[in-house]
């Protein structure tokens, strides 16, 4: 038995019970168009310069479905559908980040859904590579929670994601998704996103001095209709209303953002656990004291497979900060295992490593070998 969670995961969860019409390589690297709009010098400087950004599809769509995994309600094969459906919409127009020519023949509010959500798996990527957040929360179960508030009560105005920094400082992030024209991402992006992201204010934790409301919206081509130009992300930072630093050592966003991977996972008790502070002694040994596998060359908590194959988990420290603590903060325990982690090296093209400690191995068997 290669860790201590896998028999847990083999009675919680299911297989994929088909095979995807599409799941795009590990190699499969997208290009386009980046627009930046920001007036925050610091963190413009972590963006690539030369107008253009990159990243594999496969870890698109696994930040989509991440993304749409609610931390507060049980497992929803929804959260998997644009693994299982999203990346054959992308077929055939590599190198670029294109949809499909077949696109043009979807009912629109089903290409409406399907740029929206990929929309947001381009922000989330965004935000944990290029403008230093480790933690991705919903902005409403923040507000539901204590952890945000309304600027202007009368309104429920309000952004996708309450999203914290490497340094413990909070940004307010806001995505949009849309097949229109340029003239509709960025009057989405000036208009829609700039009145939700600043009616929201946190109470507990600092605000970023530096771009701490983001607006990032992605217009994404559809191959075959002329004159359609590129696939574009715009990236803007409007101001706000300052946070008021009520508490700041609150660690609900932490709890929040993390039981969003293990939703996504399919696990729904340790998720549910995590936030209610209930403590996970009653259905597995004491953590600290297991001895986890090292799968290249990082200790690996392992949570299962993703639909395309993946094993997904933890690095270990971060699994054990996680999951050894019942009222007590997780915040400190986290902090220490994410340092520690920036200074090991990557596992290259086997895998990848999310800002969060969350662990993407692309070859299961190494994980697997000793079931």
């Amino acid at each position: 038995m290669f860790h201590w969670l896998w028999p847990y995961w083999r009675v919680s969860h299911r297989l994929s019970p088909f095979p995807l019409p599409f799941a795009p390589s590990p190699t499969d690297v997208r290009e386009w168009y980046l627009e930046i709009d920001l007036l925050a010098t610091t963190v413009n400087n972590r963006l690539p310069q030369d107008g253009r950004l990159s990243a594999g599809l496969h870890r698109i769509l696994i930040e989509t479905g991440i993304a749409m995994s609610a931390a507060t309600s049980s497992w929803d094969p929804r959260s998997w559908f644009a693994l299982y459906r999203y990346g054959a919409d992308f077929a055939e127009t590599a190198p670029k980040l294109s949809f499909h020519a077949g696109m043009q023949d979807r009912d629109p509010r089903v290409t409406a859904i399907s740029s929206e959500e990929i929309g947001a798996g381009i922000t989330c990527y965004i935000l944990r590579e290029h403008l230093g957040i480790d933690h991705i929360a919903d902005a409403y179960a923040c507000i539901q929670r204590g952890e945000l508030e309304y600027v202007d009560t009368g309104s429920r105005a309000r952004p996708d994601y309450f999203c914290e920094d490497a340094n413990g400082q909070i940004v307010i992030a806001e995505s949009k998704g849309t097949t229109g024209t340029y003239r509709k991402i960025r009057n989405k992006v000036d208009n829609e996103g700039w009145t939700q992201v600043q009616n929201v204010r946190p109470v507990n934790r600092p605000l970023r001095s530096d771009c701490g409301r983001v607006v990032i919206g992605t217009r994404i081509r559809v191959e075959g209709i002329p004159r359609d130009g590129e696939t574009t992300t715009i990236i803007k930072d409007p101001d706000g209303e300052p946070s008021r630093e009520a508490n700041p050592e609150s660690d609900e966003p932490l709890r929040l953002a993390y039981a969003k991977v293990l939703r996504f996972a399919g696990h729904d008790v340790l998720a549910e656990r995590l936030l209610s502070r209930r403590g996970f002694g009653d259905l597995m040994p004491p953590i600290a004291e297991v001895k986890l596998p090292q799968v290249l060359g990082l200790p690996f908590l392992g949570l299962g497979l993703t639909p395309f194959g993946d094993a997904i988990g933890f690095y270990g420290p971060t699994g054990k900060a996680i999951l050894g603590s019942k009222d007590g903060s997780i915040r400190s325990l986290v902090d220490r295992s994410l340092t520690e982690l920036r200074s090991q090296p990557r596992i290259g093209t086997q895998g990848y490593v999310l800002p969060n400690g969350v662990m993407i191995v692309h070859e299961p068997e190494t994980v697997l070998g000793e079931l």
